[in-house]
């Protein structure tokens, strides 16, 4: 037959039995899929599939080769799928194949498939990993006159497009999966803790292995470890698998081996030895924050000026520390300048004004010479020296009477001159 493979797309599967022998019910988030057994007219078993409720819509799924029989039916946002086996009484030697069907929720069908491998193949379970879909299909070899023989357990890796993208054959009958983390754990018979795990690319797992991780390895603000069964961390015991959020320095131990780790704090706002002239907020992935020694929460604006030490504090006495430095906002006024009018300064942080608290803005309208200091966070200080003289001005009144004297002297003596001519001509 046939080789297929689809993709379930959507992360979230919802799995449901049905309610009804003779016309099955599935019962979906928005719906119901009422699903009705038939003989087609090559006498090969085939299912009637409706759609209730808003945007009704109804199809056959019927082949005229081969029985189908369907086991389940799981949705996604987007799609709605169905799976099980297909059977062909003709071929007696691989006459179960599993069986995959997909279509949209407008009953559009967008794909199906047949499975393959020349044995007996039967569809058993769905997983979905972080957007890797994996099928699990338990395979059998059909014996003469006897009962199928167990060949492996194939799980199987779907890409984008639908296809097989990669395989994975577990040799032992599992009696037991579940996903716990980002992996199936399984049980094989015989087995009473876990006996081995799959990643979501199909890695294999054993139930020894330690995590993938390095000696001494740094992680920024999370790590997942990947394990199976027990193990210890930082003298706490710990099962399958642990996800790590908080900053500090850990202690790895399975089956006597052991693995040291660092995981540090995610810290924005600040850089380490930044200078800042304006107002700042610090905001951090976890552990115990202090600013200054203070306790500190998340996004708190700092506005004065000062020398400030950033430090979250983690497991096992871990440190991270962030010197910072915010410098006064001051307007008005420039170090060594000479004002020759008033001037009104504006700042932040505690201002002395020639010793003396001022608070802003200030108006300075007398002449003289000037410090202003301003204080700040763990004795941060910040000097200004300066002074205003104001030119000197001219008396223009005086002007004005030396002025208006001349010019009277002025026509007095040319009326004197002038009337003396006239005498003479007489």
């Amino acid at each position: 037959m046939k080789k297929g493979i689809f993709l379930f797309l959507c992360v979230f599967f919802l799995t449901v039995k049905p309610i009804n022998a003779s016309a099955e019910t599935y019962s979906l988030t928005e719906f119901d899929v009422i699903v009705e057994g038939y003989m087609n007219q090559a006498n090969y078993h085939s299912y009637h599939i409706s759609k209730q409720g808003t945007n009704y819509f109804e199809f056959d799924l019927s082949y005229d080769f081969m029985d189908v029989y369907i086991d389940n039916i799981q949705e996604s946002e987007t799609y709605i799928f169905i799976y099980g086996y297909a059977h062909d009484n003709q071929n007696t030697s691989t006459r179960t194949d599993g069986f995959l069907y997909i279509f949209d929720k407008t009953g559009s069908k967008v794909k199906e498939h047949i499975i393959d491998y020349h044995y007996l193949e039967r569809i058993i379970d769905v997983y979905v990993i972080e957007n890797s879909i994996i099928l699990q299909l338990f395979i059998e070899e059909q014996q003469a006159s006897r009962r199928p023989n167990f060949i492996t357990n194939k799980f199987v890796l779907l890409d984008e497009s639908f296809e097989l993208h990669k395989e994975l054959d577990i040799s032992k009958k599992i009696r037991e999966t579940t996903i716990i983390g980002k992996k199936i754990v399984y049980k094989v018979d015989g087995d009473n803790d876990y006996s081995g795990g799959i990643l979501s690319d199909l890695t294999p797992i054993d139930s020894s292995s330690m995590p993938p991780i390095e000696q001494n390895a740094v992680f920024k603000e999370r790590v997942y470890l990947e394990f199976i069964n027990q193990a210890v961390l930082n003298g706490d015991l710990c099962q399958n698998g642990i996800l790590i959020t908080y900053p500090g320095h850990y202690i790895f131990e399975k089956n006597d081996q052991v693995i040291n780790f660092q995981v540090e704090p995610t810290i924005t706002g600040i850089n380490n030895n930044g200078v800042y002239d304006k107002a700042v907020q610090i905001d951090y992935s976890s552990g115990r924050a202090l600013l200054n020694n203070e306790l500190y929460i998340k996004n708190t604006e700092i506005t004065h000026p000062g020398y400030y030490e950033f430090i979250i504090e983690g497991i096992n006495d871990y440190e991270k520390k962030v010197s910072f430095t915010i410098v006064s906002r001051i307007s008005g006024v420039i170090n060594n300048q000479t004002y020759k009018e008033p001037i009104e300064i504006s700042f932040t942080g505690d201002g002395y004004l020639n010793n003396q608290f001022v608070s802003s803005p200030i108006t300075i309208d007398e002449q003289g010479e000037f410090t202003l200091e301003i204080k700040g966070e763990n004795n941060y200080s910040e000097t200004y020296q300066f002074s205003v003289f104001f030119p000197e001005q001219k008396d223009l009144t005086k002007e004005f009477s030396f002025v208006s004297i001349s010019v009277i002297s002025v026509l007095i003596v040319g009326s004197s001159a002038l009337l003396y001519k006239n005498i003479n001509k007489h």
